[in-house]
């Protein structure tokens, strides 16, 4: 027996776990249409991704959590776009940032992106590595600062042991 004709399976898969019909045909090896005819036979109505989003969920995230549009669209299937028409629809504004918010999300971005970037490409991370040992040739007594004030903001993770 072919599982979209089991109705607790379908619904399961369609309904509750959102997936694609697309993604449930290609599970059971026939087409989307034949999916989509034995969903209407057993009377499952299709949500749109846009019909799926609860409005107090999204509004929590927005607001509450600050989360972007494009992040929230990440997580739940949808563009940029698509997200801020739901919250248009649903009336849910978003706030201005604060500068310091807004710092503290570029260097949090900044700083992941860097990263994944460094721990993934190898010519990246030697690029790097020759800049910062580049500059500390040219910078000697910048250099010598820098690693001074990086160990004294370090200092409790490093131990009081570390010379300075």
């Amino acid at each position: 027996m072919k599982e979209h004709l089991d109705r607790k399976w379908l619904q399961r898969e369609w309904i509750e776990k959102h997936r694609l019909l697309k993604d449930i045909a290609a599970e059971c090896g026939v087409s989307k249409e034949a999916v989509r005819q034995q969903a209407a036979k057993f009377g499952l109505k299709y949500l749109s991704p846009t019909e799926r989003i609860d409005a107090l969920w999204l509004r929590e995230q927005v607001e509450c959590k600050r989360r972007t549009q494009k992040d929230i669209g990440h997580e739940i299937g949808l563009s940029k776009d698509a997200v801020g028409i739901l919250c248009r629809r649903h009336g849910i504004k978003r706030t201005q940032m604060s500068p310091a918010e807004r710092l503290n999300r570029r260097t949090e971005n900044a700083a992941r992106y860097f990263a994944k970037r460094y721990s993934t490409d190898p010519d990246y991370r030697a690029g790097c590595i020759e800049r910062a040992k580049r500059w500390q040739r040219e910078h000697p007594d910048k250099a010598r600062d820098a690693v001074r004030r990086w160990r004294e903001r370090h200092s409790t993770l490093l131990g009081s042991a570390t010379p300075m």
